[in-house]
Parts: C-alpha cells; structure tokens; sequence
C-alpha cells in the first residue's frame, strides 16, 4: 500500500488497489506477473495492473551469500555480478485502452536446469531460445534490439551463447543488445520492468526499433521472453 501512496504523490495516475499478487522470484519472474496481469485484464473488474520488480542485495548478509556462492565480481573473480538495486514498475492496461506508451506481445516462458554453484551440469541455452524464438514468431519478425538478464556471471554467458548458436541455426541472429547491467549492476527481478522503461525513453526519442524483445533468465531454471511494439 505504501507502494500505491507514494505513485499517488509523484505521478497523475488514479489507483484504485485490489488485493495484488507478490512473487519472490527472480529476473523471470516477471514473465509471470505479466502473465496473471494479462488474466486478471481479461475479466470486467480490473481495468489495469501496476506490475513490476524490486532488487536490493547491497545488505552484508547478501553480499556475503553472493561470495560465498562464488558469483560476486571481485578483484579475483572477474566473472561475476556486481550488486544493483532498482525498482521498476509498469502500468498495463486492455489492448487497444490508451493511444499513448507501449505494447507488449509474443510472452513464452519454460524452464531450463537451475544454476548450482559447483555442479558440472548447467544450462545450455535451450530454454532461452525456445522462448526467444516463440516471441520472435509471435512478432512474425526478428529481433533487432534485444534487451538481456546477462549480469557478468560466466554461467548466464555461457547460457546465452549457445542460446545465440541455437537461434543462428535457421539463419543470422545479430540484434544490436542491451544489458541493464551494465549501467545498473545486477538488479534481479527489476531487470524485465526496467528494460521496458529503457525501451519507452528510447521509443520517446524515436530510438526504438519495430521489432525488440526481451529475454530473461533466472539461476532458478526459470524464462521468459516477451515482445515490445510501438
């Protein structure tokens, strides 16, 4: 509710809350949130969704979980995540409500092997490129801007590289690619809502190709990908 207040005091959008649902997931998660707004848009009660993401590791215990895990970017780990925090939310409406933001379409989501810290066995970019290529088939397009989950983890990399060998089978798979990483650090569940805000602000500088998409991935195992049209 304290979320609802402070929207209320900085912005002109009319809340009116009803009982909303929390994920404690990562980066895909949101997939999922998109996916119960998408349900919840589709009856006669609900007119529109505030869905979004908030990532805050910086706390000692975090910091000391991530190192000890082995994915900390430090001095002698080169490959790893540098803690972000952020909060991103969007408000989604009925296709076709307002004239004004933007359109999301083409949301595939499947699982992969969980990432586990010392185990051979990892993902191999399956499940990233079945979701990609679902979204990509919904936009009848390719992809020409792709916005990632990559957050410096050599096993994240590895996962999108073969997932890029595996989307190239059928013909060159080049999108120019953005990572919030790399300007925010790792901020977890608010990678997905914060890529469509980097989306909007380049879309408001008629800087947003037609056809750009939106990958995630999870050390859980979880993915989801989604389409962005103007």
């Amino acid at each position: 509710m304290g979320l609802v207040e402070t929207i209320r005091r900085f912005t002109d959008v009319g809340l009116h809350p009803s009982p909303g649902v929390t994920l404690f997931e990562d980066e895909a998660g949101f997939g999922a949130l998109l996916r119960i707004a998408a349900r919840a848009l589709q009856g006669s009660t609900i007119s529109r969704c505030l869905v979004g993401g908030i990532h805050s590791p910086l706390d000692p215990l975090s910091i000391a979980a991530l190192q000890h895990a082995g994915v900390l970017h430090t001095p002698e780990n080169a490959a790893g995540a540098m803690p972000g925090e952020a909060a991103a939310f969007l408000l989604v409406e009925r296709a076709g409500a307002s004239t004004e933001g933007l359109t999301l379409n083409g949301l595939a989501q499947t699982t992969d092997l969980p990432f586990i810290p010392g185990e051979a066995e990892r993902p191999a970019g399956v499940a990233l490129s079945t979701c990609l290529a679902a979204t990509q088939a919904a936009s009848a397009s390719s992809t020409d801007l792709l916005f990632t989950s990559l957050n410096g983890t050599a096993h994240r990399a590895f996962d999108w590289g073969c997932a890029q060998v595996r989307l190239s089978a059928d013909g060159p798979f080049e999108p120019e690619t953005i990572h919030p990483a790399l300007s925010f650090g790792d901020i977890g569940a608010a990678t997905g809502p914060m890529a469509v805000c980097l989306a909007d602000h380049a879309h408001q500088r008629g800087r947003l190709p037609a056809s750009t998409a939106v990958v995630l991935a999870s050390d859980t195992g979880q993915r989801a990908s989604f389409g962005i049209a103007t």
